[in-house]
């Protein structure tokens, strides 16, 4: 396509930016996607993160999505917006009363679990002047849960098997005076995934936050190896089979197609940076 991949796909976007005041350490982003109506439909490709994210198409329910299991693919049509936000991994319950056990791999409407509630909000979002009033909306939907208890059995874990933490499930573990069966099933409810998977998902992201950073986005076998063992990946061949299951593609595919997609009207800074800070650390 090129020409500026057709003024990035005439100005599609996703923006990120951080939550505020007591939601800072409850969710990881408040994020807008916008597809105008002389664009083009955006179909892109969403892999595992470990959160559970709320987000609505304005005029339209409010939808819950559950820790993803699988990538997923998903097409946007022109006149489009859709605003979020993401829940750190271990803190769904406490902000949506739900185990994220129950969530995980599924989409529901916010209104199967929060009734009428849902629905005022649906309906507060749709009367936004704006897409960023209608997030902050969003977003304020969750302060009154700002301080509702979480696992810090859990939170501890999640710490710890973040990528440039542990190095196994086992370390973790035995870091946090636990067996590794009782952190399994304890992060299977407040995380929706083992700890094994957590771990695996977490890495993954630490690998796109690496390669997004660095300028090499996959380009040549050895850009990959660097990546793959900054990542703390074995090998290539390693992060070669996570890419697989985790996003569907070889790393140098997936980093290609996101490179098409993914362009200056596209900003996952919030979600990156932070663990791009803890390499650093």
């Amino acid at each position: 396509m090129t020409a500026a991949q057709q003024s990035h796909e005439s100005h599609q976007s996703y923006r990120e930016r951080p939550p505020a005041g007591p939601l800072a350490d409850r969710l990881a982003c408040v994020w807008v996607q916008q597809v105008p109506a002389g664009a083009p439909p955006l179909t892109h490709r969403t892999v595992p993160n470990g959160s559970v994210e709320i987000h609505a198409k304005l005029g339209s329910a409010v939808q819950v999505t559950g820790p993803r299991l699988a990538p997923t693919v998903t097409t946007v049509t022109p006149g489009t917006t859709i605003v979020g936000v993401r829940i750190r991994p271990g803190l769904a319950y406490p902000l949506l009363g739900t185990p994220a056990s129950e969530l995980a791999g599924r989409q529901v409407d916010l209104a199967d679990l929060w009734g009428r509630e849902a629905e005022r909000l649906a309906e507060q979002l749709a009367a936004a002047e704006t897409a960023g009033e209608a997030a902050r909306r969003l977003e304020a939907a969750f302060a009154p849960a700002a301080g509702a208890e979480a696992d810090p059995l859990v939170l501890a874990a999640v710490e710890l098997l973040s990528p440039w933490r542990a190095a196994s499930v086992a370390e973790a573990a035995a870091t946090l005076g636990v067996s590794t069966r009782h952190l399994r099933r304890r992060s299977l409810r407040e995380v929706g995934y083992s700890a094994k998977t957590l771990h695996r998902v977490l890495r993954f992201q630490g690998f796109l936050a690496l390669a997004g950073s660095s300028g090499t986005q996959g380009r040549g076998a050895s850009g990959l190896a660097r990546l793959a063992a900054a990542a703390g990946y074995a090998d290539q061949a390693h992060l070669t089979r996570e890419s697989g299951q985790l996003a569907g593609l070889p790393p140098a595919a997936f980093l290609a197609e996101r490179a098409g997609i993914c362009g200056p009207t596209h900003d996952h800074t919030t979600s990156f940076q932070p663990l791009l800070a803890a390499r650093a650390r």
